[in-house]
């Protein structure tokens, strides 16, 4: 079942009589700069978020679990396999059909889920409603993390500045989605557990204000750069 396609990317989702997978298939035969890519392991996409999710998952970060890596150099070619998670819905899927007080729940296990990443090392860097899993086992909510590629890993708590624009990313589409009082309670139950960077909500509400407007700017300015029409994406449907 293909679930996403791009331009060198798509993700299938593979079942069998005894298992599901999600197999993220790289294809750079189409494009001649990205040969190296396949020269060099730590190049390849599929290997650099393979890396980063078996360190995360070391360190008990809620994520996806990697299984192997399949590489054909001679097609240009490579995936990523992970473990699919039964019954998932993404974030945006669950709170479209949550109640009130469901809400709430969600607020406080994904704000517990991303603290503990934060602590752990990981800053995401690419924090939106689909790259998060919602799913329940026995009754409990589970939170996972997904799509790791872009994620940096480091030795160090993440800073509270990198951390607020991970906040600020998220919030961009639940500003909308969300009530106040849900959104302050995402962030009182981020603060609670990260005690260390807390410097107070009121101090926390205009940092993530600051990075949200500075994420709109940069989404502004990629736009105007489109629009121009001097990039690649123009010179490819000029074709």
């Amino acid at each position: 079942e293909l679930l996403k396609v791009g331009r060198f990317r798509s993700t299938w989702r593979v079942r069998t009589d005894t298992h599901c997978v999600i197999a993220k298939v790289y294809d750079w035969s189409k494009s001649k700069r990205s040969a190296w890519r396949m020269v060099l392991p730590r190049a390849d996409p599929a290997v650099r978020e393979f890396n980063v999710l078996r360190r995360a998952s070391a360190r008990g970060i809620s994520t996806s679990t990697p299984r192997r890596v399949v590489r054909d150099p001679r097609k240009r070619m490579s995936a990523l396999i992970l473990d699919a998670v039964d019954g998932a819905q993404t974030l945006l899927e669950s709170w479209g059909s949550a109640c009130c007080t469901e809400r709430l729940a969600l607020s406080e296990g994904v704000a517990r889920t991303l603290a503990e990443a934060h602590e752990c090392g990981l800053a995401h860097r690419d924090l939106h409603p689909g790259n998060v899993l919602i799913s329940r086992q026995g009754g409990d909510l589970q939170v996972a993390l997904i799509d790791l590629l872009g994620a940096k890993l480091s030795s160090k708590p993440v800073a509270s500045a990198v951390a607020a624009w991970g906040i600020a990313d998220l919030d961009q589409s639940f500003h909308r989605l969300a009530s106040r009082t849900e959104r302050l309670r995402f962030l009182k139950t981020y603060l609670q557990q990260r005690p260390a960077t807390s410097t107070g909500i009121r101090e926390w509400v205009a940092r993530i204000q600051e990075s949200r407007k500075a994420h709109r700017e940069l989404l502004a300015l990629r736009r105007d750069r489109r629009l121009r029409g001097g990039n690649k994406y123009f010179g490819r449907i000029r074709r």
